[in-house]
């Protein structure tokens, strides 16, 4: 039986309202080291000695911290808090950060370091932090997070936009007005210039060789 316009119109209500639910998840998991853990869903629910971890660790990622040891017996998760969720959480927080594991042994140290790596290469710390593990620089001992890739490709991005926004600003110069709310003609495309984009004044007055005089709003 075909769907009613109401039974769509809730069905798409429930959607928006799912999507609106997992967006601000992952905007607390962004900020919050327990809601991190929350959203990765990959160890129990964290106990009263983890929550304390976790709060210490927090102070570490905010600066108030700049060192901390981490005494807790044998089988309490210590290195699973501190070691594997923990230097993800930071790196997200910090994408340009260098991190080194140390440990008694190389053994130890890789695969505690594999652990993180299979976070950050995880789609959902992608959901959260919005880059994951570099491909090309991902061994077990010695990885790479995406994030110079992520902010290469969003730089040449900006840079087509911005080349693409001059071409038609040249194309149209001679239909933008002289002043706010003046039109010079038809088809104008732009006549305000507020005072908060001299950079485009100033690129709108290079585009011709010619100097422009836009009037601040008053």
């Amino acid at each position: 039986m075909p769907e009613t316009s109401e039974s769509l119109k809730r069905k798409n209500s429930e959607e928006e309202l799912a999507l609106l639910k997992e967006l601000l998840r992952r905007k607390e998991a962004s900020q919050s080291l327990q809601k991190y853990i929350e959203y990765l869903a990959i160890c129990p629910t964290p106990s009263k000695h983890h929550r304390l971890l976790i709060e210490k660790l927090e102070l570490i990622v905010s600066g108030e911290l700049k060192r901390l040891m981490v005494w807790m017996p044998p089988g309490s998760a210590k290195s699973t808090y501190a070691s594997v969720l923990f230097p993800p959480y930071y790196m997200g927080r910090n994408g340009t950060a260098s991190i080194l594991g140390v440990s008694n042994t190389t053994e130890l140290a890789e695969r505690f370091s594999r652990r993180a790596r299979n976070i950050v290469a995880s789609p959902r710390f992608n959901n959260i932090f919005g880059f994951g593990c570099n491909e090309d620089n991902k061994a077990a001992g010695s990885w790479e997070n995406s994030l110079p890739l992520v902010l290469a490709q969003q730089l040449r991005d900006a840079e087509q936009v911005l080349v693409s926004l001059m071409t038609l600003l040249k194309a149209e110069k001679k239909r933008i007005a002289n002043g706010l709310g003046k039109s010079t003609g038809t088809g104008t495309l732009m006549t305000f210039l507020p005072d908060y984009c001299p950079t485009l004044r100033r690129s709108l007055s290079r585009l011709d060789g010619t100097k422009t005089t836009y009037p601040d709003a008053s």
